[in-house]
């Protein structure tokens, strides 16, 4: 599902009337800076200048705020259609502002894997030849490293709809 956003007429809200329009918030924010002008225009409210944020889907579960930019919201809804949403709203509680979520993604975002154990066979794998004496412990040496850098905080999982989005710690 695309992300939107309802935006509604503060001076409405106030006078007790809803009104206010769904946006898509997969666009620029000028566009919809647009939409929020020509909602607030519709208005039968001569001061209706405020606007909101008052709710908001397809961000799987990434707060939006009522007051957040429209700047924001598009880079929110930028980041979801690129990557795990759960990832994005991992880093987004940690207090990442999108540009920087765009960052920590680039930088410690390791893929999504079955487990841990999967993403250390990958990176053994990666290595390439591992020698023969070794190749029947590869599995063995996986889970060892698994743990290890979980355990040492080295990185860290997050739950996903696709399996578990490995991240290396900052």
């Amino acid at each position: 599902m695309s992300p939107w956003i309802y935006v509604a007429s503060l001076a409405d809200y106030v006078a007790g009337r809803l009104h206010g329009k769904w946006i898509a918030a997969d666009q620029s924010p000028e566009d919809m800076g647009a939409e929020v002008t020509a909602m607030l225009a519709a208005s039968s409210d001569p001061y209706a200048e405020e606007w909101a944020i008052h709710d908001h889907e397809g961000f799987d579960g990434i707060e939006i705020g009522e007051h957040d930019s429209l700047e924001t919201v598009a880079a929110l809804a930028q980041l979801v259609s690129e990557h795990p949403p759960e990832v994005v709203g991992y880093l987004r509680g940690e207090g990442l502002e999108p540009e920087d979520i765009a960052e920590a993604i680039d930088d410690r975002f390791c893929g999504v894997h079955d487990s841990l154990t999967d993403y250390a066979c990958e990176w053994i794998d990666d290595l390439g030849d591992l020698p023969e004496a070794y190749r029947e412990y590869r599995w063995s040496i996986a889970q060892a490293m698994a743990h290890d850098w979980e355990v040492g905080g080295a990185y860290f999982t997050v739950r996903t709809s696709e399996g578990l989005a490995v991240l290396a710690n900052a």
